[in-house]
Order: structure tokens, then sequence, then C-alpha cells
């Protein structure tokens, strides 16, 4: 049987490839033998949003979350959570969800957004963080590998 980091590194080939409709095949299969591990979570959802699959990602960011992951891992998941989010926005404001599947999210109810309690006061997400509003959430800054050039 092939393990977990078997099928994570068969991912990273392809992620790194640009392909990322493989990586995610594999970054699947690396989680469908250990579920458990935040990182299978962490790199699908950057597959996912390198493919424009917003809330796909979002869905792996808080399957991450639950992981309970380390802290590094736990940044990579808040950020790449961040992101799509950041996405998500960008396409509502401009009235276009082409590259998104709402209704398909793993781990959540149809037509829901991951991380998101409509009609209840702010609260805190399943990382343990707290949730400012639907949109926002407040995460600690700690050291991270590395900014993306637009926040440096």
């Amino acid at each position: 049987m092939t393990s977990f980091e078997e099928y994570k590194n068969l991912g990273n080939t392809h992620y790194q490839a640009n392909e990322y409709d493989l990586a995610c095949t594999y970054y699947e299969k690396a989680l469908a033998v250990d579920s458990t591990n935040a990182v299978g979570h962490s790199n699908l959802a950057m597959a996912l949003i390198k493919l424009g699959k917003h809330c796909d990602a979002l869905a792996q960011c808080e399957l991450g979350l639950q992981c309970k992951p380390s802290d590094k891992i736990e940044q990579k998941l808040l950020w790449r959570m961040s992101t799509a989010r950041e996405e998500l926005f960008k396409q509502s404001e401009c009235g276009t969800n082409s590259k998104t599947n709402p209704g398909t999210n793993p781990g959540t109810n149809p037509g829901t957004n991951p991380g998101t309690n409509p009609g209840t006061n702010p609260g805190t997400n399943p990382g343990g963080h707290k949730t400012v509003d639907n949109n926002t959430v407040e995460i600690p800054i700690v050291e991270v590998d590395s900014l993306p050039l637009k926040y440096q």
C-alpha cells in the first residue's frame, strides 16, 4: 500500500510542474490514507486555490485546522483560508463565480461557506481563533516562511 508521504510527494511533484489537477488527485489519495494529516489538507487547499476552486479550498482549510496542526501549518492554513476568502469576495464584487463550486464543499453543508455561521454572533472557528464577521478571522502574528509580495 502506498503511504501518505509517497502520495504527498507525488502531489508536490505535480504541483511544482503546475499540474494542479494531478496534484489534487495525489493529495486526495494521501488524505484517503491519513485524513488527520493537516499538511495534506493544506497542500490540497493550495492546489485548489491555484485551480480557482476557492470554496473547496476553504473547506480543506477548515478540515486541516480541525486536525490540530503545528503552528507553522496552522499559519499556512489560515493564510490560505484568507486567500480563498479574498478571491471569493473579489468574485462576488464582480458577480462572477465561474471557477467555484459552492455546493460541493467536502465536510460542509451544500451551499454554505465553511467557517461562517449565518445569523449568529461572531465566535470562534474550528481553529479556535476569533471570528470577527463572516469574512474575517483574527489570527495571531507569528513568524512565517515568507509573505506574499503584496504584503511586503
